[in-house]
């Protein structure tokens, strides 16, 4: 074997070096005094760090800097403006470029500006109007006791021909240009000034079509122009009326042709100025009638032309055969290249009485794919993984079955195990495709007492020694962050409780004789949990979970219960009917809904990472600290006596 290598380590017990204006000093500054911070620090190995730049006034983050790069283990200088406030700034190191894994090393530094304050100036930016045809503003003005204050740029309205490209300090546009809007930092009266940009023209050109009526009767336009700034436009034929006994052939180049180029009435491209002529042709006692066949975005088709001869109206042909490209089928035939049906099938006879060109239509064939999960061991206990669906078209839509819900469910393109057996998990398109894969699931079915849930098992599983059970009919939301809240629980938390039933309103007003939201059922070690999922709130379960805990820590420590102590009932004297907006409810029952009440706030704020306090009933409440700190100190004493 080799040797391993060391990890490497940024060392940050090596004081930096701090420059304050290029002298080191004390931090403490006039008010208005600009100071430079720089740094360095002591690496092993060669492994890269990242840092960021930060500034606090009275704990609360004013500033952040980009993810930056230390080069030589050096972090570059950072300028800041001392006011009167206590100010503290933090450089933070991390171990990867994006600053997303703060290593548990940085540094502090503290700087405050003295008490004396610093005379306010007024800096004013001035703005030209140049060539602009007018401006926002003139002029703008702010106060400051610093050395610098920002202006807002105001707007610009160009000359026709012109569009705006900002402001700039030179009438060349040189250096930095603000847009109309950019607030801009000066440090004196500045003059700025519009920066336009012609806007360039695009030459026109004309091209026309002259019609010469040739041996017709008349024609319906002798021109046709139309105007483009490409190489090319587009423009109609007219109609051509033939004399008594011929008929209209269409339009050709050459004067004599027998057979037409175009077709009357048909939109032809053209690059230059071009004459066509009218052709007609004698009629025949026959005629021959032909369907003119495009592939269009076919692979093939059998043949380019069908026609049939006849002295009659009428005649009839038979359409040719079509092959689509690989993962397209045939649609058949239509006068529309564009369209997605067909006017006619493959080998259809169809009657025409004039020539006529058809398209071959063909459209991609749908198509759904699916993750297959058929290769994961899946057991028992709450096992998901997500679907990953892909259907062409992108416009269909499509559903995910299950063929055995004991064994699996869906639910937003997520696959969950409820019990042991077999399943065929199945997905269908709006078009028609299917595809599926087979899942078994092995272990132990974690479903052993679920004679309480009358309407079946939706879901199950075990985390640690806590049974989870739900119904059906509650909805996958719940079942979803009911699972996450559980999962996330400390196990020694979790262990107050052995089994919670999750059930509709009617199982649950049976199993507990209550029209409640959530019950606990006490008995020391083992406490059993019961929710209400048609609740609208997912905060049931936190609160219940103090109930357990508070019984739980009664049974473990041969003492009385958490809500039973006396700094608690102060606490709960004081707050109850108190008022106090900072509370979910300030109106308790009694005490133990009180603890159970602080132990749902300490949970959704610093234990669940799903469903936190700003997802919950408690979002936007901060509450007391003399609360906050109680709940902490019987937690820690809780997880003490806890195996």
């Amino acid at each position: 074997m080799g040797k391993e290598k060391k990890q490497k380590k940024i060392d940050t017990n090596i004081a930096p070096t701090i420059s304050v204006n290029n002298k080191t000093t004390d931090l403490t500054q006039n008010i208005g005094t600009e100071v430079n911070f720089e740094a360095k620090f002591k690496i092993h190995g060669d492994i890269d760090y990242y840092y960021k730049w930060m500034t606090y006034k009275n704990g609360i983050k004013q500033t952040e800097s980009v993810c930056t790069k230390m080069i030589n283990n050096y972090i570059d200088k950072t300028t800041m403006i001392i006011d009167s406030e206590l100010n503290v700034g933090k450089w933070v190191i991390y171990s990867d470029q994006n600053c997303t894994n703060q290593t548990k090393e940085y540094l502090t530094l503290t700087y405050e500006g003295k008490t004396e304050s610093s005379s306010k100036k007024t800096l004013t930016a001035t703005f030209s109007n140049g060539n602009a045809n007018s401006i926002g503003s003139t002029s703008e003005s702010c106060e400051t006791i610093f050395l610098t204050c920002s202006v807002r740029a105001p707007s610009i309205t160009p000359p026709s021909g012109y569009e705006v490209e900002g402001w700039s300090e030179n009438p060349n546009g040189t250096g930095i240009i603000f847009k109309p809007g950019d607030d801009i930092l000066i440090n004196g009266n500045n003059t700025y000034y519009p920066i336009l940009k012609k806007i360039a023209s695009k030459t026109q050109k004309k091209y026309t079509v002259t019609f010469n009526k040739n041996n017709a009767q008349s024609i319906e336009k002798t021109k046709i122009s139309c105007v483009t700034t490409t190489n090319q436009c587009s423009v109609k034929l007219p109609n051509i009326i033939a004399p008594k006994g011929y008929e209209v052939i269409g339009w050709s180049s050459k004067k004599n042709d027998d057979n037409a180029e175009y077709d009357v009435n048909q939109s032809i491209n053209i690059s230059s100025n071009k004459t066509l002529y009218a052709i007609i042709k004698k009629i025949d006692s026959t005629k021959e009638f032909i369907v003119t066949l495009n592939k269009n975005n076919a692979q093939s088709i059998e043949k380019t032309k069908v026609s049939c001869v006849t002295s009659n109206a009428s005649c009839e042909v038979t359409l040719p055969s079509i092959v689509a490209k690989n993962g397209y089928e045939v649609i058949g035939w239509s006068d529309n290249p564009q369209s997605q049906n067909a006017t006619y099938k493959v080998n259809q006879t169809i009657t025409i009485t004039q020539n006529k060109i058809l398209y071959a239509i063909t459209k991609e064939k749908p198509k759904i794919t699916m993750t297959d999960y058929s290769k994961i061991d899946w057991k028992t206990g709450g096992y998901s993984a997500f679907l990953n669906i892909e259907v062409k078209p992108a416009t269909d839509t499509y559903t995910v079955t299950s063929s055995n819900e004991n064994v699996m469910v869906i639910y937003n393109d997520k696959i969950y195990t409820v019990g042991s057996g077999t399943a065929t998990i199945t997905a269908t398109s709006s078009s028609g495709a299917t595809t599926s894969f087979d899942v078994r699931v092995t272990g132990p079915d974690p479903t052993t007492n679920t004679s309480k849930l009358k309407k079946g098992v939706l879901m199950s599983f075990i985390y640690g020694n806590t049974k989870v059970y739900i119904e059906k009919g509650c909805s996958f939301s719940f079942a979803e962050t009911l699972q996450n809240d559980v999962k996330e629980t400390p196990a020694k938390l979790r262990d107050a409780t052995r089994a919670i039933y999750a059930m509709t309103t009617s199982s649950y007003n049976e199993a507990t004789g209550t029209s409640s939201v959530g019950l606990t059922y006490a008995n020391g070690i083992t406490n059993v949990i019961h929710i209400n999922c048609d609740y609208k709130s997912n905060d049931v379960y936190g609160h219940e979970l103090g109930h357990a805990v508070d019984y739980r820590y009664a049974k473990l420590s041969g003492a009385s219960n958490f809500s039973s102590n006396p700094n608690l009932i102060t606490l709960y004297n004081k707050y109850n009917n108190s008022g106090n907006n900072n509370l979910r409810t300030d109106k308790f029952s009694n005490s133990r809904e009180f603890f159970a009440d602080i132990f749902n706030y300490n949970f959704r704020t610093n234990i669940a990472k799903t469903t936190k306090k700003e997802n919950s009933e408690y979002k936007g409440l901060t509450y007391p600290s003399d609360i906050t700190n109680i709940i902490e100190t019987f937690i820690n004493e809780y997880n003490s006596l806890a195996k």
